[in-house]
């Protein structure tokens, strides 16, 4: 009733059938207005290209008259639809309230006639248990006449032990060391293979089938922002060295070392591909290559976190066509390195990422720069990231250590694998670099060829700001 009322208000308001969220979000309603949209994009599209009089240009328009005519005849089938169902709806409550008035007059007979049956039920039980104890007494008088009066003899004398009696101390802790032992064990591989977080890069290789990149060490104290920027405010170090050693891996590759347009994602929200895509620009702009980072995740954004500014201006600008691409982008206080934060978060993320000035973006940054790294969404849950992975290069896959399960993992690497995408390699983030279990496996970066000063690291530039273009 509440759906079909709101639905009527609003054609009784004559408000078009496409601002309808009940008739466009059903099918086939929603197919057609669909189909209708993207007829009306390629008419737009015409309309720039061709006079009013061009042959291509009459049919655009007939066909996008068509389709709508389609959209609306399936609405106008959504409208009957609900109607249909709100009227049946009523006629089976109506139905129900008859039914329910009767059976609530069977259960006030059932009720009257309940009362006598209670209180008949109250004697049978009360003359029950008078039977049953004169019963019992019966039994009791029968078996003490037949037994005899002496019921008990002494079969054996008891004996005071010859020496006190203490247990062996020895004999219980072997046993309880030696039980304690093997239920550890047990509990120790029971543990080690219900564990499917992927933690070694042997283990990635062999469960992904791809190759590590890098290894990125935890990066835990600081500030967000100076986590992002970590290889942009100090020279030196584990993170700034094993983010030099992933730009050495994509180098070093001929295959990888063409590949202008890179995609930084992840199998979940959480596991670093923001923290991982922001460095690796920097390292890029510090190799001295023209760099743009683009914040793909119109859902979750973090690019306006890590560089504090305001998310007001972005991506999703320009996708709505609001502003130039050029004017959607912020100064990172980086040498040649641009930003293009997300912008305003909008309605439908999946819708803009697949239209035609998403592959325009691309085509016009690429005659600009030498590298575009994109932050893009995780592979699972959002098809944020499937819609964009035909125009892009290559991908890099982040994976949390002991936080990635190999089971998401492996399905998301599915989904990429069904895209045609290539997927350059994965690059272990978050590892412990100073734990015990990770100082002997991943080798510190601090061990050789580096003096550490005891001067604290150079502070950061100014606060990015908005570009002048």
């Amino acid at each position: 009733e509440t759906e079909w009322s709101a639905l009527k208000r609003q054609l009784e308001a004559d408000l078009p059938l496409t601002d309808i969220p009940i008739v466009i979000e059903r099918e086939p309603a929603r197919e057609a207005f669909r189909t209708w949209r993207s007829q009306r994009r390629n008419t737009e599209t015409v309309r720039q290209r061709y006079l009013p009089g061009h042959p291509d240009y009459q049919a655009a328009v007939e066909e996008e008259a068509r389709t709508f005519r389609q959209f609306e005849e399936a609405a106008q089938r959504v409208v009957d639809t609900v109607q249909g169902r709100y009227e049946q709806m009523v006629e089976r409550e109506r139905s129900l309230r008859a039914a329910l008035e009767e059976q609530e007059q069977v259960a006030f007979e059932l009720d009257r006639k309940l009362v006598q049956y209670n209180d008949l039920r109250r004697r049978v039980d009360a003359e029950d248990k008078v039977y049953q104890a004169i019963i019992s007494r019966m039994q009791e008088a029968s078996l003490t006449g037949s037994l005899p009066s002496d019921l008990i003899r002494v079969v054996q004398e008891a004996r005071p032990a010859r020496s006190p009696f203490h247990p062996n101390r020895q004999r219980a802790i072997t046993r309880g060391a030696s039980l304690g032992a093997m239920f550890g064990l047990i509990a120790i591989f029971a543990l080690y293979f219900a564990d499917h977080r992927l933690r070694r890069n042997e283990e990635v290789e062999r469960t992904l089938n791809l190759p590590v990149l890098g290894t990125l060490p935890l990066i835990s104290k600081g500030s967000l922002r100076e986590r992002g920027l970590a290889t942009h405010l100090e020279d030196t170090g584990e993170v700034a060295e094993s983010f030099r050693s992933l730009r050495a891996s994509l180098m070093m590759d001929p295959s990888k070392r063409e590949d202008k347009i890179m995609m930084i994602t992840s199998t979940n929200a959480g596991e670093g591909k923001s923290l991982v895509a922001t460095n690796l620009a920097i390292c890029l702009a510090q190799d001295g290559q023209k760099t743009l980072l683009i914040g793909a995740d119109l859902r979750r954004p973090s690019l306006h976190k890590l560089f504090e500014v305001e998310n007001s201006v972005g991506l999703s600008d320009y996708l709505n066509g609001e502003r130039r691409w050029s004017n959607c982008l912020i100064e990172s206080g980086v040498p040649r390195l641009d930003v293009m934060p997300a912008g305003k978060l909008p309605s439908r993320p999946a819708d803009l990422l697949s239209g035609p000035e998403w592959n325009q973006l691309l085509k016009s940054t690429a005659e600009h720069y030498d590298r575009i790294i994109i932050d893009a969404p995780p592979l699972l849950g959002i098809s944020d990231s499937l819609v964009i992975l035909s125009h892009i290069d290559t991908v890099l896959f982040v994976v949390r250590y002991g936080m990635t399960h190999s089971l998401s993992a492996r399905h998301a690497l599915h989904k990429l694998e069904a895209s045609g995408t290539p997927c350059a390699g994965v690059i272990m983030n978050g590892v412990n670099l100073h734990s015990i279990a990770n100082y002997y496996y991943y080798r510190r970066y601090g061990g050789y060829g580096y003096e550490y000063s005891a001067k604290p690291a150079r502070a950061a530039g100014p606060f990015p700001r908005r570009m002048a273009r």
